[in-house]
């Protein structure tokens, strides 16, 4: 019944998921968050777990991310509160946001800080990349022996590097039977001559011909849809 998403902009951006929502005819739930990273992923789909069933005609499309992206979610705080938008070319883009789900324990929200935020410095931290990492794929397995229709793959080769981590992914992947794409999205866009709003991100045009022309296919010969 449900098409769930998870990415960061280039699937949180106009194109693929409505497309491929329509030509599925599942109900789009859209996890993905623009400069959101698979941390956030990580936990919008604990998230959706603890508070939703899946259906077994559900489908997941997972999109990776940039590894060396960090997230941070925390407690409401004064400083939080006054958030900071940068305006590029008349859009505002917003650094973070309260979480649409309050904390099952506490009943309290929740901020989220984007990948971009000026509050992320103020935490000081040593991103552990690799750790990041093995956490992301170990969720994707685990929801995999959840729900079996998953679907996963990079949004750009360089999101993750070295290529030594895709290997090490697909290998994981392949050991626990999870389905992917070998192609990322944006290498696909530019095989095929389409179109790119910037360096990574494709046109609202060119994630509708990804949707129709690789995810679809590639569902269907699943036998998920």
């Amino acid at each position: 019944m449900n098409l769930i998403t998870l990415g960061c902009s280039v699937t949180h951006n106009p194109g693929v998921k409505e497309t491929l929502s329509e030509l599925t005819k599942l109900n789009l739930v859209n996890l993905s968050q623009s400069a959101g990273c698979n941390g956030l992923q990580v936990l919008k789909m604990q998230e959706y777990i603890l508070t939703n069933s899946f259906n077994e005609t559900d489908v997941i499309i997972w999109q990776i991310s940039q590894i060396e992206r960090v997230h941070v979610r925390t407690k409401l705080t004064e400083r939080f509160l006054h958030r900071t938008n940068t305006v590029i070319t008349s859009k505002v883009i917003e650094h973070h946001y309260v979480n649409s789900n309050k904390n099952l324990f506490d009943d309290e929200d929740r901020g989220d800080l984007l990948c971009h935020s000026p509050l992320i410095d103020e935490y000081n931290f040593n991103y552990d990349v690799a750790q990041g990492l093995q956490t992301l794929i170990a969720t994707i397995v685990m929801v995999k022996k959840i729900h079996p229709k998953i679907l996963v793959y990079l949004g750009w080769d360089k999101a993750v590097m070295p290529d030594s981590y895709k290997d090490k992914i697909y290998e994981i992947l392949d050991k626990h039977n999870v389905d992917y794409l070998k192609q990322p999205f944006l290498e696909w866009v530019v095989y095929n001559n389409g179109t790119l709003l910037d360096s990574k991100h494709p046109t609202p045009e060119s994630g509708m011909k990804f949707a129709e022309q690789v995810l679809y296919p590639k569902l269907k010969e699943l036998n998920f849809i």
